[in-house]
């Protein structure tokens, strides 16, 4: 197969696929790492190890292992899609069945180490988005809305999708103060009041008096406590919006990080700091206190100890 058929398959596949806009960026980015690498390699067209060899490629690159493993999910999708389509390589046919047999199953278990990344990242973070504070009004307006929506998620554990659906009247009182709990609506649209901290609070009291100055008429019938700054208008910031900002931010501090990693950085301030797991999952509104350690990303033995002592708990 031609490289530019392929390129029209893997069209074909992102406008097909069921996925969010943000959801397909990431599919479509995963896609090309995959065609250029075919592009430098076309000997890989006649190679059953194709996916084996890929892998190896991405992990030369340094990524990390979880963004690994979502690459390969989508490229396995991808030869998938190819395969009900009749248009997979010849030599593709048992890539699948060879990569299990090749890589196997066998794990071992890494010696744990300190919880999380470096603790001062958000810091650093932080201290981007506050830099982007001095300039015109515009400017000083859109870097205080952005600074406002990642100190929300960093301190109290909302989800991207349950800040940017925050309407004014759940945030802010008749008298334009910041309430000390904010109404969310949480996965599963149920409602739910929500407390928060005293930066926060004056972090948003700041992006609501910079967005007033700046349409002093628009701000006063904002529906929506995060906005976008149009000329004319002030539409609810989209998650492809939040998306850009606070991963743009934190390439300017040194690292990668999402809106959801966020999240995770507080499950693991709190864990470190020795807060009890039920309580960090209760802050994250998590049904399981497995899916919170992962947030957390402990190593599996980890995961087994706090289970064990919880499950003793329970029998005591």
């Amino acid at each position: 197969m031609e490289l530019d058929r392929l390129e029209e398959m893997a069209d074909a596949f992102l406008a097909g696929i069921q996925v969010t806009e943000e959801g397909r960026a990431l599919y479509a980015a995963a896609l090309r790492d995959f065609l250029d690498l075919l592009e430098a390699r076309p000997d890989l067209f006649q190679d059953p190890g194709v996916l084996l060899r890929v892998r190896q490629a991405l992990r030369e690159r340094g990524l990390r292992p979880s963004t690994v493993a979502f690459k390969m999910t989508v490229i396995r999708r991808f030869l998938d899609y190819l395969d009900l389509r009749e248009a997979l390589p010849p030599a593709w046919i048992r890539a699948r069945a060879y990569e299990r047999a090749m890589r196997g199953r066998a794990r071992e278990e890494a010696a744990a180490p300190p919880l999380g990344p470096d603790p001062d990242l958000l810091g650093r973070l932080l201290q981007v988005l506050r830099r982007r504070i001095d300039g015109p009004p515009r400017r000083r307006a859109r870097a205080m809305r952005d600074y406002a929506l990642a100190l929300l998620l960093a301190r109290t554990g909302l989800r991207v999708s349950e800040a940017l659906s925050l309407r004014t009247e759940d945030v802010f009182a008749e008298d334009g103060g910041v309430r000390r709990e904010a109404r969310i609506r949480a996965k599963g649209r149920q409602e739910q009041w929500f407390p928060l901290p005293e930066d926060v609070r004056r972090a948003l009291a700041a992006w609501r008096e910079a967005l007033q100055d700046l349409h002093p008429r628009l701000a006063r019938r904002a529906s929506f406590v995060f906005v976008s700054l149009g000329r004319n208008r002030l539409g609810r910031l989209s998650r492809q919006q939040a998306w850009n900002i606070l991963t743009s931010a934190a390439r300017e501090a040194g690292f990668r990080a999402s809106p959801h990693d966020l999240r995770r950085m507080l499950a693991r301030r709190l864990l470190r700091r020795g807060v009890d797991l039920a309580k960090v999952q209760a802050v994250l509104r998590h049904r399981s206190p497995a899916t919170t350690l992962r947030y957390a990303r402990a190593q599996p033995h980890e995961i087994r100890r706090a289970l064990e002592e919880a499950q003793g708990e329970q029998k005591d």
